[in-house]
């Protein structure tokens, strides 16, 4: 009789804790899935932001709806992804006589690899279908046929096509 009753004890105990743990372990995996999808919020307005103060499209109203994207990416961007925020238009990169438009593409393209990486939206490893050289220019030239930021200063027109 004793042993029935442990055994049984034992049994609503191992239940108990497995109910207990999945309840944690999914809750945990719901705030996880909530806090990527306000990061993936953000920085979607800031890559919007971004794209706004681009060459000839840049105007005082995409200028400020940038500085508030920068603020709010502030509230969930880790520091290796503000870093890169900084480098693209921070620390007078107008007025500097030395910038490079290589240099500026590879920040760029670093920041969207550390934004990718912070939301996971693939595998480690796998590719996105564009050279490593047209990754960061791309899209400021496709979208306004120049192909400069406005933190460049150098305002060519693309010899791209299509």
């Amino acid at each position: 009789m004793d042993t029935a009753v442990l055994v049984a004890g034992i049994s609503a105990s191992a239940a108990l804790a497995v109910a207990s743990l999945s309840y944690f372990f999914n809750k945990r995996s719901e705030r996880e899935g909530q806090w990527r999808k306000l990061k993936l919020d953000h920085y979607k307005e800031y890559i919007s932001a971004l794209s706004g103060v681009v060459s000839r499209r840049s105007t005082a109203g995409s200028q400020a709806r940038y500085a508030d994207a920068v603020n709010l990416m502030t509230l969930v961007a880790p520091p290796v992804v503000l870093a890169c925020t900084i480098r693209i238009f921070g620390r007078g990169w107008a007025s500097n006589a030395a910038k490079s438009q290589q240099r500026h593409n590879e920040t760029l393209t670093t920041l969207l690899r550390e934004i990718r990486r912070d939301v996971h939206p693939r595998p480690e490893g796998r590719g996105h279908g564009i050279s490593a050289d047209e990754r960061a220019g791309y899209w400021a030239t496709r979208a306004t046929g120049v192909s400069n930021c406005t933190c460049c200063g150098d305002f060519t027109k693309s010899t791209r096509t299509g």
